[in-house]
C-alpha cells in the first residue's frame, strides 16, 4: 500500500509514544516533506524526543496503512526550545505575538504547542540572541520559564 500525500509533497507521520511519555497520549503526529531519502520533519514535536524539526526520518506503512516513524536518517541543524507561560496571563496574546516576532527576526520557527507552551526551533547562529531575549522575558515575569535542548544532548 502506498501513502498518499496530503498535499503535493507533504505527508503526516505517526510517532508512537511509550506509555509514560505524553501524559497518556499514545502517539504524536507530525507533518513532513517527502524527499528521495525519506521525510523531512516540518513540525516541532511536544512529546517526541528522538526526532525534531528539520530531521530527515524514515517511516514505513504499518499494518493499519498508517505511515509510521522508524528512525532518524539525518539530524537537522536546529535546536529545540520550549517557552512556558501562564495561560491566564493578562498579556497571553502579546506573549505569543512577541515570540512570533522574535522568530521572524531570527529565522526561527515558532509553534503554539498549547495555550501555555510555545515550541521554538532555531539554528546555532541565532541561539545566543534568542537566549538573551528569553532571559530578559523571564526576569521581567513575562514568561514563566524556558528550556533549551542543546545539540550535544540530541
Amino acid at each position: 500500500m502506498s501513502v498518499q500525500p496530503v498535499t503535493d509533497n507533504m505527508v503526516k507521520i505517526k510517532f508512537p509514544l511509550e506509555w509514560n511519555e505524553g501524559q497518556g497520549i499514545k502517539s504524536e503526529w507530525m507533518w513532513a516533506f517527502t524527499e528521495d531519502e525519506g521525510f523531512r520533519i516540518d513540525n516541532i514535536p511536544v512529546f517526541v524526543a528522538e526526532a525534531f524539526y528539520g530531521d530527515l526520518v524514515s517511516a514505513e506503512v504499518d499494518e493499519d496503512g498508517v505511515l509510521t516513524y522508524k528512525e532518524v536518517v539525518q539530524e537537522g541543524p536546529f535546536y529545540r526550545c520550549y517557552v512556558f507561560f501562564d495561560r491566564n496571563h493578562p498579556e497571553e496574546s502579546s506573549i505569543c505575538k512577541l515570540m512570533w516576532e522574535l522568530g521572524d527576526r531570527y529565522g526561527a520557527k515558532v509553534e503554539a504547542a498549547s495555550r501555555s507552551l510555545l515550541a521554538v526551533a532555531y539554528d546555532d547562529d541565532k541561539g545566543h540572541a534568542i537566549f538573551e531575549h528569553l532571559v530578559e522575558l523571564h526576569k521581567s515575569g513575562i514568561i514563566r520559564d524556558f528550556y533549551i535542548d542543546h545539540a550535544e544532548d540530541q
